[in-house]
Formats: structure tokens, C-alpha cells, sequence
């Protein structure tokens, strides 16, 4: 059963066309079918013929819907509004032998545009829902695990709402795994998460032999039967990086012409035509990434589908300094990016032993399955940080797996920053940025990978910092030629005054900045603005700060309180790498652990010095913390941590918590027990 929506923005009404498959299970059958939506009272009923043969498939009466009448909900994506959802059921009716055959789905009402403009330079590439333009903050999900069986509707849901907490509004389903689960796309609808949804075809050369292509429109319309009817569903794409791989032979084949013919056949004349033939409520792009419209206009395979001026770009730079922005693109829109990190020892520790427990152990290296990953991430890591030189070996390898998650963290929201202050900012005719989809949401399983959750959901360092780079509002500093530039950036549907925050602090100081500067800065809705920039030597001056291992920036913003505005992060910025930071010991203490209401725990610090990176650990207590990842400023600090598992105590909390920071992989230490926690 599959539906269609049409809004007809004039009057405001819905037209909804449902379309029944029925495969009939006796030789022949003479029947009723009844399409009714009861939170409405309508219904759409047809007579139908089926016989064993063959598939019947059934086109009702459209029923329309008009908003001074039904008064119909409108479905959004999370940040943007609520998402209801409404019953359709349809009922087959045996006319002889009165067997009857009812199903039911969850239906929402929304409209999808992808809107491809004359911009300077090129065309645009975003997508518009119910008519409001939406910057798209999500990842990538890929299979969650290497044996499907194990992939329960709680797995699906622990990792989906993980994203939704994260302030994602999108998950692109890539093209290189499998068409997920029903509850994948159930979940989404009522979580309010938009689903780039792929074809399961990736990075290599199909045939195009009738047989296949037969085989091919067969998946096609089983599929889009399958998900049309959610509203979740964004796009349809063809599927993952072949149109890169047949314009820049990646394989160096000889015969190119014959698999940009076939490129064409599958892609093009089978998957699009079966799709625009069954679904003509949401777009359809080729492949990604790809050119869009310009793509179509070169005979659907662009001389460069990685353009910053049409469609979408993937982009990945294992070498550069992940923050210098001058290395990164400036798209349309940026669907693939990212680094590798390792997962905490409990996860790693799961499936190996005590002599694995190295970074380039034999086992080590076996679960990495990127050519030259642990080098690329060590030396990511040393552009940063200290690289630990403990004498214990497990420590080493702990501080080894923290460094790397700390440094994935501030790469990806360095480039993820960058794509969201491009959505109001051209430069020669590149940006406009409308999208950010990193790579990759989970793992198939423990090791190391790109992804922001470990295999089994726990929370990285970077999903903790994704949670503040998709904030709704964010305050986001670079540095450029010696220049600290901060923008602004809203993706709310109202202009926002904000009261700004600047605090220069000294590694040697808590509690009191060495420097404060307040302003007032007006944001348009939607939008990205420079509001404040600084040469740095100048900033030096008017803070006393000796120099740039010796001090750290953060920047908090407030609302005027006219609106209602979700909470805007704290951002920090480094002046140098923390290699040469000037840090003291913070000898941090958990102070004390508390009980609140839904199975939550309150978590007070107590620290005597700035600490960077400060990392909570709840052992085997699976949850999630309300930070992490984060710089202490204040001597004493509060966080909640969310248990996700029922008659978790205090004293169980309190036996698995620990807290470390960066000074503690800098240093030895001095005496075993480190944490201590007061009643």
C-alpha cells in the first residue's frame, strides 16, 4: 500500500491518491477496497478483479482534505515543528467469500522541494519542506551490525534517537549497505528525522543486461511500495559515488564509453524512469555526489560531479590540518566528510585481549580496514596534541583512544562549522551551503571507523560535540590570517537579538576571565552573519595575555527573551595546539552524585584549574552524559547523566564513574587512585 500526496497551496488542501497492491491468494477473486483515514471521517473506495497470476494493483478515488474543514497537521522535520501522524487503513473485502484483509500505516502530511537555482557561479542545491527552506545537519548511517539478526527495533531506536539528541535533522541511508528495516523508517517519522534514502548500489560498475535491469525495476518498485507512504523520506538517490567513479575511471578501465552507456541504462533509462513512474511526491538525484541539473544537462554523467557549484560534494583529506578552513570546499552542499577515531577501552576490550592492547597491535591493525588509518589518525592527532609517552602500556593505549577521539571531535566541527557559516556567504561563486551530513553515524562493529557512536550506541566524543554544532544557534570562531572572525549562525524562522559573550581566559586562572567583552548582535532568521573579528596580537594586548599558550577563548550568547530560543552551546576557541597549551593540574574530583527524576543523575565537579577535554566514563552503565568532551572554566560544574538502563543506584554510579582531561595524558599519575567521590 502506497499513498500520494499533492498540496495545493492555494486553497490549502491535500489531495491524497492511495495506491493497493493485492496479491491475491486464490485463482480469482471480486472484491471491495476501502481506503479510510478515521481521524478525518473520509474514506476512497474502488471494486477490484484479482487473480492468482498475477499483481493487482488498485487506484482510489483521491480524497481531498481541506484545511478550513479537516484541519490537517502539518508533519516537519525535528527543530521546525511537530510531526504528527495519522492512521490509513485500508480493508479488502472478498465479495463471495466475505474473507477480509485489513492493513494499516502511520501517514504524515508534508511537501518536499529540491530547489536547484541560477546562483551566481552556478546553481543552487537545498531542500525545501512545506515551503520553508531547511539547512539539512545529520551523518550517514550504515548497517549496525555485521549480522542483521542482531539489529533489533531497540538498537534502531537507541541510534536514531542518539541522532535526534544530536540536533540531526537528516540520516542518509548510504548507498553502499542495506535498505533498513520497516521500524528504521517508523522511528524516523516520529522523531522527525528526513531520510536521504539510496538505492543499494555503490562504488563499482554494474551490469545492464536485460536480466539485471528486469531484476533491478523489480527492487526498485518493491522498494518505493515499501517506503513511499513515509513522510520521512526525503529524496530517492540513484547511488553512492558511481557517477564519480565512470567520469574519473577511478578502476582505469579501458572500454570507458561502455560503462558510461551502461552507467546510463541502469541509473538513468531503469532506476529513474521506475521511480518518477510510482513517486512523483519527492525528488530524485542520480547519484551522489553529483551535479544535479547540470549533471542531466552533460548526459547524466557531469566532468566533475564533485562540483562546489552544483548538487552535492563527499570530501575527505586525511593530510591537511583540519583546522585550517582554507583546505576545505565551499559547496552547494556536503553530504559526505570525515575522520576516524578508536572506541573507548570497554568496547575494544570486549573483543580482544591484554596483548592486542597497543596501537599497532596485529589485532589493532586487522579491524582497521582503511588503508594507512592508524598512521593518518596519529598523525591528525599530533598536529594537535601531546602524544602520550607513558611507561604503562595499557595507559598508553587508553590515552592513545582518547587523543584520537578528541582530535576526530574538533576536525569534524571545525569542517562542520565551516559548512554552516557558508549558508549566507558566496565567495566567487562558491558556498551557499545548505547541508552537512558527516560520515559516519555508527559502527558495524568494534573498531576503529568514522563514526560519531560506537558500535553498540555509546556516545564518542565527537557525537557529544555534534549535539553543539548542530545547535540551532550556534557562535562559531576561525582564525584567518592572524584575524579571529566570529559569525553567528540561526537556522530559526525569526530574527534573534543575541547578547554575546566573549571571555579570554588564563590557563593559570578558574573562575574569573582575564578579559570580558559583551555586545548586542542582531540575527536575520536563517541565516549566517559576521558579527565580531579581532586581529589576534591586538587581543593579546587588550587582554594581557602573554601569549597563545597561555590563554583559550570561549564565547556564550544569550536571547533578549522575546523569544523562545532552545539553548545556545559555549563555544571554545584554542589559540595553539594543546601540545604547547600551558595546563595545570586541575585535580578534578567528583564531588558528589545524586538522584533526579527519569532515571537520571545529577554529576558536580569540583576542579582547581581550566581542564580541556574533561572525559566522564560510566563503565559498563550504558547512557549518555549532558556533556563531554568539554573545557572546565569554573571550579565547580554540573552534569546530568541519562542512564539508559532501569534500577541503576547511586553507589552503582559512583563505583563505575571516572573523570580524566588532557593533563592526565600529558603526565604520570602520582598515586593510583585519582578519583574520589564525596557522600
Amino acid at each position: 500500500m502506497s499513498y500520494l500526496l499533492l498540496a495545493n497551496s492555494s486553497s490549502v488542501s491535500w489531495y491524497l491518491k492511495v495506491t493497493v497492491v493485492i496479491d491475491c491468494g486464490s485463482e480469482e477473486s471480486m472484491g471491495s477496497v476501502v481506503a479510510t483515514l478515521p481521524r478525518f471521517g473520509v474514506a476512497s473506495k474502488a471494486m477490484v478483479h484479482c487473480t492468482m497470476s498475477s499483481v493487482t494493483q488498485v487506484y482510489l478515488p483521491t480524497i481531498t482534505l481541506l484545511d478550513d474543514e479537516h484541519r490537517v497537521r502539518t508533519w516537519w522535520p525535528r527543530g521546525y515543528g511537530s510531526q504528527p501522524l495519522y492512521d490509513l487503513t485500508v480493508t479488502y473485502k472478498d465479495t463471495q467469500t466475505f474473507e477480509i484483509s485489513t492493513k494499516t500505516i502511520r501517514i504524515g502530511f508534508r511537501e518536499v522541494k529540491l530547489v536547484q537555482e541560477q546562483i551566481t557561479g552556478g546553481l543552487s542545491f537545498y531542500y525545501k519542506v512545506n515551503d520553508v527552506a531547511i539547512f539539512m545537519k545529520g551523518a550517514n548511517w550504515i548497517p549496525a551490525d555485521a549480522f542483521e539478526d542482531r539489529v533489533t527495533d531497540d538498537v534502531i531506536r537507541n541510534i536514531l534517537q542518539s541522532s535526534a539528541d544530536a540536533n540531526m535533522n537528516i540520516v542518509r541511508n548510504w548507498g553502499g549497505g542495506i535498505y533498513q528495516h520497516d521500524s528504521f523508517y517508523s522511528i524516523a517519522d516520529e522523531l522527525g528525522l528526513l531520510i536521504w534514502q539510496e538505492f543499494m548500489f555503490a562504488c563499482d560498475y554494474y551490469p545492464a543486461d536485460e536480466q539485471f535491469l528486469d531484476s533491478v525495476r523489480k527492487e526498485v518498485t518493491h522498494q518505493i511500495q515499501r517506503l513511499q507512504y513515509h513522510p520521512s523520506v526525503l529524496i530517492w538517490s540513484g547511488n553512492n559515488e558511481i557517477e564519480s567513479s565512470v567520469s574519473q575511471n577511478w578502476y582505469g578501465v579501458k572500454n570507458l564509453t561502455l560503462y558510461k552507456e551502461n552507467y546510463v541504462k541502469l541509473f538513468i533509462d531503469t532506476i529513474r524512469s521506475t521511480v518518477l513512474g510510482l513517486d512523483s511526491s519527492r525528488p530524485f538525484v542520480s547519484s551522489s555526489p553529483s551535479d544535479g541539473v547540470q549533471t542531466e544537462k552533460e548526459g547524466w554523467i557531469s566532468s566533475n560531479p564533485n562540483s562546489d557549484f552544483y548538487g552535492d560534494v563527499h570530501y575527505y583529506n586525511y593530510t591537511m590540518d583540519c583546522l585550517d578552513i582554507r583546505g576545505y570546499p565551499q559547496p552547494r552542499f556536503a553530504s559526505e566528510y570525515g575522520l576516524q577515531s578508536l572506541p573507548r577501552f570497554q568496547t575494544l576490550s570486549s573483543v580482544t585481549v591484554k596483548d592486542d592492547w597497543s596501537y599497532f597491535s596485529p589485532i589493532m591493525m586487522h579491524r582497521q580496514h582503511h588503508g594507512s588509518g592508524n598512521e593518518q589518525m596519529l598523525n591528525q592527532t599530533k598536529m594537535h596534541f601531546k602524544i602520550p609517552n607513558s611507561a604503562d602500556p595499557l595507559k598508553h593505549f587508553k590515552d592513545m583512544l582518547y587523543l584520537t577521539q578528541a582530535s576526530q571531535a574538533i576536525c569534524i566541527k571545525a569542517e562542520s562549522e565551516h559548512y554552516r557559516r557558508l549558508r549566507s556567504v558566496m565567495n566567487e561563486g562558491r558556498g551557499h551551503t545548505m547541508g552537512a551530513i558527516y560520515w559516519q553515524l555508527n559502527s558495524i562493529w568494534p573498531a576503529p571507523t568514522w563514526s560519531s557512536l560506537e558500535y553498540g550506541g555509546r556516545w564518542k566524543m565527537l557525537h557529544y560535540y555534534a549535539k553543539d554544532f548542530f545547535s540551532p544557534i550556534i557562535i562559531s570562531p576561525f582564525e584567518f590570517n592572524n584575524t579571529l572572525y566570529i559569525f553567528a549562525v540561526s537556522d530559526l524562522l525569526q530574527n534573534v537579538e543575541l547578547k554575546l559573550t566573549i571571555n579570554i581566559w588564563s590557563w593559570q586562572m578558574i573562575d574569573d576571565p582575564v578579559t570580558t567583552i559583551t555586545m548586542w548582535t542582531k540575527v536575520p532568521a536563517q541565516s549566517s552573519v559576521k558579527v565580531w573579528q579581532k586581529d589576534i596580537d591586538n587581543l593579546f594586548k587588550l587582554s594581557s595575555c602573554k601569549d597563545r599558550s597561555h590563554c583559550v577563548v570561549t564565547f556564550s550568547s544569550v536571547p533578549d527573551g522575546e523569544i523562545d530560543t532552545p539553548d545556545i552551546p559555549t563555544n571554545v576557541f584554542y589559540f595553539t595546539s594543546l601540545a604547547d597549551a600551558q595546563l595545570l593540574n586541575p585535580n578534578i574530583q567528583i564531588l558528589n552524585i545524586s538522584l533526579i527524576p527519569f532515571n537520571e543523575f545529577l554529576i558536580t565537579l569540583k576542579s582547581t584549574a581550566l581542564a580541556p577535554f574533561v572525559w566522564l566514563e560510566s563503565g559498563d552503565i550504558p547512557g549518555r552524559f549532558s556533556d563531554n568532551g568539554f573545557l572546565i572554566t569554573q571550579q565547580f560544574t554540573q552534569i546530568v547523566f541519562y542512564c539508559w538502563q532501569p534500577s541503576i543506584s547511586v553507589d552503582d554510579l559512583k563505583q563505575a564513574l571516572t573523570v580524566s582531561s588532557l593533563y592526565d595524558v600529558y603526565t604520570e599519575p602520582e598515586f593510583t587512585d585519582t578519583v574520589s567521590v564525596r557522600n
